[in-house]
Order: structure tokens, then sequence, then C-alpha cells
């Protein structure tokens, strides 16, 4: 998902001719699962060097850990009733979920502190 939302943008940032003229003017956005791909996007960026390219990000209410997978006991009422179709929805975008249960590229919540500080700047909506 998250190459090809970024190969669009990141491929006209660098087209050297139309980088020159509009530096730094792609912005990316998405809100829930859009969210997710936008957060997502940011940490390949970020683990590129490729940050620069972004001139703002903005995740609405992103998907970007792996609360389904946690106590149901713990959640509300709305989120215990929907953890199993959202633990399914993440098995199905996973494509090892025990091998990549860590990885920042499926939970962009994970992001070291490190590429965090890498991301393009982000207001988290």
């Amino acid at each position: 998902e998250f190459d090809m939302f970024i190969t669009s943008a990141a491929r006209l940032a660098r087209r050297k001719q139309w980088y020159q003229r509009r530096v730094r003017e792609i912005c990316i956005a998405g809100e829930s699962g859009g969210g997710y791909i936008c957060t997502g996007a940011c940490v390949m960026l970020a683990q590129n060097d490729e940050s620069h390219l972004i001139k703002l990000a903005m995740p609405a209410i992103p998907m970007v850990d792996d609360y389904a997978f946690s106590d149901p006991g713990a959640m509300t009422l709305e989120e215990r009733n929907n953890h199993t179709v959202m633990r399914q929805v993440w098995r199905m975008i996973a494509a090892d979920m025990d091998q990549q249960a860590e990885d920042p590229l499926l939970f962009p919540g994970k992001a070291s502190d490190e590429i965090m500080a890498k991301f393009p700047p982000t207001v988290l909506v």
C-alpha cells in the first residue's frame, strides 16, 4: 500500500525540472484506513531519508497500532464488538503477522523515536 501511495508523490518530487519550480508543495493525507496508509508512507519516507519530498502529512484518526490484539476486557463496548473484524483486517494486510508484529510498516505506531523524528512535518488529526 505505502509503495503505491508514495510512488506518485515521490515520482513528482524526483522530477528535477518539476521539483525546482515547486519545492516542497506535495502534501499527503488520509482518514482512518487512509490515515494508516499516510502514516505508513511517512515511516517509509523516513526509513529511506526521503521525507524532504513531502511538505506536510495529515493522517486523520489513523489506524496505527495493534490495539485490536489487546485484551478485549479493557476495550469500550464498541471496540469489543469490532475487534475480531479488525484482527482479521490486520491479518489480511500482513504477509506474516508473527514476523511483522513489531514492524512499523505494518503498525506505524511502533516506529522508533528516531524514525518518527525523520517524518515530514505532520499534523495528526
